[in-house]
């Protein structure tokens, strides 16, 4: 517990670090003394709504120090980007076996023999990429359906369309 005489002295800046006076107790009527003149601006009500809260506006912004503006350009000019950079791709020459066209085919067919999936292995692999497919809705299978035939009936009247005037034409040409 702390003293009261502890409490009634103002702590030094290098006396109380972990600011452990902070919850003292505080005369409520005493007056206090704003010092800095924009802090006091800072509290007095301000009517106007900002509409993009979320973005700084550069209206929303004031400068200060124009120097330290300037510094502060320099450096994020100088800064790299945090874009993935497009790299350069370059192909290696590549270096060819001398092996005899036997010892080729044997390490083709062993390579072959290793990539081949058996019954059991394709099943696994089909159902574990049905599990990741995004399958629609009741509704959606609906509107998916009317697009559908929406489209075809449009494609089927162009074609009969076309299917006449050709055969028009074939007939206006022979005879």
């Amino acid at each position: 517990m702390l003293d009261e005489d502890v409490l009634d002295e103002e702590p030094e800046a290098d006396e109380d670090p972990a600011g452990e006076q902070l919850a003292a107790e505080t005369d409520e009527d005493a007056d206090y003394i704003v010092v800095d003149d924009e802090a006091e601006e800072l509290t007095e009500a301000d009517d106007t709504v900002d509409d993009t809260p979320d973005k700084g506006d550069p209206e929303d912004m004031v400068i200060d120090d124009e120097e330290q503006l300037a510094e502060a350009e320099a450096v994020a000019a100088k800064a790299k980007s945090s874009r993935p950079a497009k790299r350069k791709v370059t192909t290696a020459p590549v270096k060819k076996d001398k092996a005899t066209p036997k010892q080729a085919d044997k390490v083709k067919s062993k390579t072959a023999e290793k990539k081949r999936t058996g019954p059991a292995g394709f099943v696994k692999q089909s159902a574990a990429e049905l599990k990741k497919v995004i399958w629609p809705n009741g509704d959606q299978v609906r509107e998916y359906f009317l697009v559908v035939l929406i489209f075809v009936l449009l494609v089927i009247g162009f074609v009969s369309l076309l299917d006449l005037g050709f055969g028009r034409l074939l007939l206006w040409v022979l005879t």
